[in-house]
């Protein structure tokens, strides 16, 4: 079913530049924001199909943002549960045969009612097996840490993830190989997914995000780096029906996206972790239409107004997701509500405490989430 857009008056006070894809475009795609004021001066229209949006909101507030924004897709609300694995099927998948050295059930450390399966195979890979989670992890996983350097201190990936590994071709391992390998994983424990992203966690990218200075609280040092160690990060989006399922996660729920990872290197496998995943129950008709991308910017554009902006903050991505609702943690019981997932970047200069006032730059990237019907934010109280 068709769902309406709900028509918002034109932005008069939102300056932006809008990547239509037609004629009078830039050769990249964007339309000129001054020949833009020069026809329409106080009326802007935002395509709702466009992919790129850009300009300037409000003093320090800028949008800079790819979309992905599909509005007339057939969206609903979505009631699920923290999905539940055959065990058995999940141990056949990795254990590819090798001898199980210990099998272990235990309560679930939050829920009494639930059990947690522990997976152990002869050769130091283990399997951790909740509702919702799986983590398998080889002993070479243990020992490097791949997914720990992938991550760093975020729960989920964002684009300072591409901007620390950005996707390279690595020599000795096949790259479309690796990803079927971790999608034919998904195939076989039933996880709805679209198309992969792919990092390239290299010699030099690992040496480069490594502190041979730091040691574990045991007293090791990180694990020193060969060519040899060089591996693939095959990321899967998760979706309902085509529709994607946000990786964001939120601490005022709690509740987090679906996050899946698997690492591949030049000896296979390396590590597989599919966390926060859900099944459908029921899936009910929208109460509303969905908002438009331009409410979407006023929002934005509201949400700061109030707030003196020191240092610039820009707008990322701006993507049409499910995002998931807490109902019952007892019985892990979620809502699944199309929401806007804007991701915001602030960089922070302060000052090197040199004589010459030097400053340096950090950034912080942080999601805004609205709701796409009422258009409400979601207060996250911090990432999860």
């Amino acid at each position: 079913m068709k769902k309406k857009i709900r028509k918002i008056g034109m932005l008069s006070s939102i300056a932006l530049m809008i990547c239509l894809g037609v004629t009078g475009c830039y050769p990249d795609g964007k339309v000129s924001l001054e020949e833009k004021k020069e026809t329409d001066s106080n009326q802007i229209n935002i395509d709702e199909n466009a992919s790129h949006i850009e300009g300037k909101l409000d003093e320090g507030l800028f949008v800079n943002a790819q979309t992905d924004i599909k509005s007339d897709a057939d969206w609903h609300d979505n009631n699920v549960i923290l999905k539940s694995w055959d065990v058995d099927k999940v141990s056949n998948v990795f254990g590819n045969g090798r001898n199980i050295s210990e099998n272990k059930t235990m309560p679930n450390m939050h829920n009494d009612n639930l059990n947690d399966n522990y997976i152990y195979w002869d050769d130091g890979s283990s399997i951790v097996i909740q509702n919702g989670n799986l983590q398998y992890n080889t002993k070479t996983e243990l020992e490097y840490s791949y997914l720990g350097y992938l991550y760093g201190t975020m729960p989920y990936l964002t684009d300072e993830t591409t901007e620390k590994f950005p996707e390279t071709e690595i020599s000795g391992i096949d790259k479309e190989a690796a990803i079927e390998q971790v999608k034919s994983i998904l195939d076989e424990i039933g996880v709805e997914v679209s198309k992969p992203r792919v990092y390239s966690l290299t010699y030099e990218k690992l040496e480069e995000n490594t502190d041979y200075s730091q040691t574990d609280p045991n007293g090791n040092a990180p694990h020193q780096w060969t060519k040899e160690d060089a591996a693939y990060a095959i990321v899967f989006k998760g979706t309902i029906d085509t529709l994607p399922i946000t990786e964001v996660g939120y601490r005022s729920g709690p509740a987090a996206g679906e996050r899946i990872v698997g690492i591949v290197g030049k000896q296979g496998l390396i590590a597989f972790h599919a966390l926060n995943i859900y099944e459908l129950e029921t899936e009910n008709e929208l109460s509303d239409e969905i908002l438009t991308t331009q409410t979407v910017l006023e929002n934005i554009q509201q949400k700061f107004r109030n707030i003196m902006i020191t240092d610039k903050v820009e707008i990322e991505k701006i993507n049409l997701e499910y995002v998931p609702v807490l109902k019952n943690v007892e019985k892990g019981e979620y809502e699944l509500k199309p929401m806007f997932v804007c991701m915001a970047r602030q960089n922070i200069e302060h000052s090197t405490d040199k004589e010459d006032n030097g400053l340096i730059g950090d950034s912080s990237i942080f999601p805004i989430i609205f709701d796409a019907q009422t258009g409400m934010e979601i207060q996250i109280g911090g990432t999860y």
